[in-house]
């Protein structure tokens, strides 16, 4: 699971048009500029976030809600395992 959540995170899903998530939150999940930081955030709220995208309660941060309609629930666990462990 970790594995597929590095590869989502570094590469995106190119097939489903997701962008890496490291080219927006940094390559090390640090954090850039606007982009919050996410490595070593806890799982459940990192997927938390994601649903909160996905029903449109979030931010105004659209490149984030296409993301979430975008990945699948597997998809969206192994990536936020993966920051989780960063």
């Amino acid at each position: 699971m970790l594995a597929s959540g590095q590869e989502i995170f570094e590469h995106g899903v190119p097939d489903k048009r997701v962008p890496a998530r490291a080219s927006c939150h940094g390559a090390q999940a640090q954090g850039a500029g606007t982009f919050p930081r996410l490595a070593g955030q806890h799982q459940e709220y990192l997927l938390r976030q994601i649903e909160v995208f996905e029903n449109g309660t979030g931010s105004n941060a659209p490149v984030m809600t296409t993301v979430a309609h975008t990945l699948s629930a597997c998809q969206a666990k192994a990536v936020a395992a993966f920051l989780q462990s960063r």
